[in-house]
């Protein structure tokens, strides 16, 4: 017996198309995949895999390949499933969304998910704190530069895009 088959912990059965079942076999099964270790396994990529639970339920897999190993030294021959839980919960479908916007006699309109005048509202806010704030013009000045120097982080504009170029500008720096 190999040392490998004691991993084989679990107890599956294959269910072909046409509803005939074979096994059971011994397996291991994770998320994604189930390796058996039989050589002559009637496995299609198609075919279902039923694996039982101590509960006394069936977890189903379905099998997207299928791969044989002929072995390796004390490695028995056998095959590495790719499946998918099929009893598992879907996550519900990505939905795109659609905005209609109808916009007449207007200028300076801004349309988009990601709204880089509220960023920009944000710091100018921000800098106006600070101007108005009781400190001296030199902790005032400092308080400014240090926030130009986290605007010109190449993390932060790449984050934030051409909003880190607009708000250098409205503070001076850029």
């Amino acid at each position: 017996m190999s040392a490998l088959r004691r991993f084989m912990t679990d107890t599956v059965s294959i269910i072909k198309p046409d509803g005939k079942r074979l096994g059971p076999y011994q397996a291991s099964v994770s998320s994604e995949s189930i390796t058996i270790m039989e050589k002559s396994l009637d496995i299609d990529e198609g075919d279902h895999v039923a694996r039982l639970i101590p509960s006394g339920k069936e977890e189903l897999y379905l099998v997207l390949s299928a791969d044989y190993s002929s072995g390796l030294l004390s490695i028995p021959p056998g095959y590495t499933l790719k499946v998918q839980k099929t009893t598992a919960l879907n996550a519900a479908p990505q939905t795109s969304k659609s905005t209609t916007i109808n916009i007449h006699h207007s200028t300076g309109v801004q349309v988009g998910d990601y709204n880089t005048q509220h960023i920009q509202a944000t710091f100018n806010e921000l800098f106006q704190q600070i101007d108005q704030s009781s400190a001296s013009q030199t902790e005032k000045a400092e308080a400014k530069g240090r926030l130009a120097a986290f605007l010109e982080h190449p993390l932060v504009v790449s984050v934030l895009g051409s909003a880190a170029g607009v708000l250098l500008g409205s503070i001076g720096v850029g």
